[in-house]
């Protein structure tokens, strides 16, 4: 029996901007989904979540439970140029609130973990640039789009990472012409990944107590007319985004806060020039009772779900949080990647 793990993530800086190619921090947190392979006479599949069992599986085809696996099967069937009978078993520790689904990024560590899974399964050579490689094509084939994939690095290398996302026009192009097994032997243009320092913070994650939907969310974006408005906000928050990578890397913990907060200001205006609902009501409680203990801000593309604080002691914050309909996650900080 194979059994693969990956983390889930959650953003610390960057968000709206990654989705342009500029750079974020997001860090892995420790809600893994994991990926079980037994042997079998047939390619079957079980998701208790969803009340799949031994499912036989057909990679012709995928609904929308089952589309990350399929996806994850047909990417390495191409790179291995074949495939085992197997019984594959996920399964998503990510938390869920009143079966609400918490945006800690399920879909992208379960892809991770399936794909680190299959190849071990056959014996493949692997590492972590290989997996992240061959997920992010997978969650392409699964989408039908192509994003940043930022989740799919927190899932594949842990901890607190700076991401750059890689070219997706190119990556697009070399899809089309080139076999899976070229694509992941070339350099991706851009793409950028680097493990920031441990600093002398906490980190909280609290939810809102309402999920979101990010696609939703970016198609207005998309519709916003106001094209300068967007590129100088986007900018902006790009250029706060590289200063607390320095300062995180130098453990500035006063500069850290202060850089915090200044994103979450720049995403309160992209809120209010854009009219795209990013920082909540909720949201902004969240921060503002953060920001008395350190710094707060939103996580993610907004519009309810999770926000985050880095404070230097948080014995009242979760109090707090708690007094005002906010629910505290357990989820920490995960310092290991795919395992």
């Amino acid at each position: 029996m194979i059994k693969c793990s990956a983390p889930g993530k959650i953003m610390i800086s960057g968000e709206w901007s990654v989705l342009e190619g500029h750079s974020c921090i997001v860090a892995a947190v420790n809600k893994r989904s994991e990926c079980t392979i037994e042997e079998s006479d047939k390619l079957l599949l079980t998701i208790p979540e969803f009340n799949i069992e031994k499912q036989e599986i057909n990679l012709d085809q995928s609904k929308s439970a089952t589309r990350f696996i399929v996806a994850s099967l047909n990417t390495c069937k191409e790179y291995l140029n074949e495939l085992k009978p197997m019984h594959i078993t996920t399964e998503s520790n990510s938390t869920k609130i009143n079966n609400k689904k918490i945006g800690l990024g399920s879909s992208a560590a379960i892809t991770v973990a399936t794909i680190a899974a299959i190849l071990k399964y056959h014996d493949e050579e692997i590492n972590k640039d290989l997996i992240f490689k061959l997920a992010s094509i997978s969650h392409y084939k699964a989408q039908g789009k192509l994003g940043s994939c930022f989740d799919i690095a927190a899932s594949t290398y842990g901890n607190v990472i700076s991401y750059t996302p890689f070219n997706s026009e190119w990556l697009l192009e070399q899809v089309n012409s080139k076999t899976i097994k070229e694509i992941v032997q070339l350099g991706w243009p851009n793409l950028n990944i680097t493990p920031l320092n441990n600093i002398d913070l906490d980190l909280k994650i609290g939810w809102t107590g309402d999920s979101a939907s990010t696609s939703e969310m970016i198609k207005q974006m998309n519709e916003w007319p106001d094209k300068e408005e967007h590129k100088r906000i986007i900018q902006n928050i790009s250029d706060i985004t590289q200063d607390l990578i320095k300062e995180w890397q130098a453990n500035n913990t006063d500069k850290i806060l202060t850089l915090i907060k200044a994103n979450e200001e720049l995403l309160r205006e992209l809120t209010k020039q854009s009219k795209v609902n990013i920082e909540t009501p909720e949201l902004k409680l969240l921060s503002d009772l953060a920001n008395k203990h350190g710094a707060g801000k939103l996580s993610g593309a907004g519009g309810g779900d999770c926000g985050i604080a880095l404070t230097k002691e948080n014995q009242d914050l979760e109090k707090d949080w708690i007094s005002k309909g906010i629910t505290p996650l357990t989820a920490k900080i995960d310092p290991n990647g795919v395992l």
